[in-house]
């Protein structure tokens, strides 16, 4: 599976993982009479740039409150969950925001989505700092993100570019481990530097020639 990524204006990517991914896709409202569900987001802020990744979300939980055209979640069940993968992870999971379906294909956020947003970018919720909150919505056939900033209250949408392919989820996975640095020291490059030049594209084109060849090694 490739996953999606959604970029900002200053080209910050959030990449949804399979476990997420497969979470938000599974609750869709497909039924007609199935009711809103939603949960947190959980992931991490990559080192060294401004890129997220959303690794697994809370399921619907007990005490959650889900209508065709509402949805309400409890606080107690779902921050256990997070505190539980915050303490499993070492401390590297971490709340990234929000999400919730709609009854409709393609979903824009309520008015009250918009003031619930700002108001837990006004209450400091998650991470201190100026990381950002998510807020994501799922649609019957489309998801959606925004991203809330906590200095301004700003809250944009961010544009889906596509699926990563398995070749860069292991090239990133290999800079972050190695602290985007190569093995003597110099900064590594991003995977879009690589792809100017011809000599970076055949790097990118051999991560994707070992990616496949993990993907099919018994």
């Amino acid at each position: 599976m490739t996953r999606p990524v959604y970029l900002d204006g200053d080209g910050a990517a959030v990449q949804i993982g399979d476990a997420a991914l497969d979470v938000l896709l599974a609750h869709r409202q497909i039924a007609d009479d199935a009711p809103e569900l939603g949960g947190v987001l959980l992931g991490r802020y990559i080192i060294g740039t401004k890129d997220i990744v959303i690794d697994s979300t809370t399921v619907p939980m007990h005490g959650d409150i889900g209508s065709r055209f509402g949805f309400h979640r409890s606080a107690e069940p779902h921050q256990k969950a997070l505190d539980f993968a915050w303490h499993q992870s070492g401390g590297t999971t971490h709340y990234l925001g929000e999400w919730h379906t709609h009854a409709e294909p393609d979903p824009t956020p309520s008015a009250v989505d918009l003031d619930d947003w700002a108001r837990r970018l006004r209450e400091g919720w998650g991470t201190s700092g100026d990381t950002p909150l998510l807020f994501v919505i799922v649609g019957q056939e489309r998801t959606r993100m925004w991203r809330g900033d906590r200095a301004t209250l700003a809250i944009v949408e961010l544009k889906e570019r596509g699926r990563m392919t398995h070749g860069k989820i292991g090239y990133e996975a290999y800079g972050e481990a190695a602290g985007w640095k190569t093995f003597d020291g110099r900064p590594m490059p991003t995977w879009e530097q690589l792809q100017a030049t011809e000599t970076g594209r055949e790097t990118c084109r051999r991560w994707e020639v070992a990616a496949a060849a993990i993907r099919v090694a018994p």
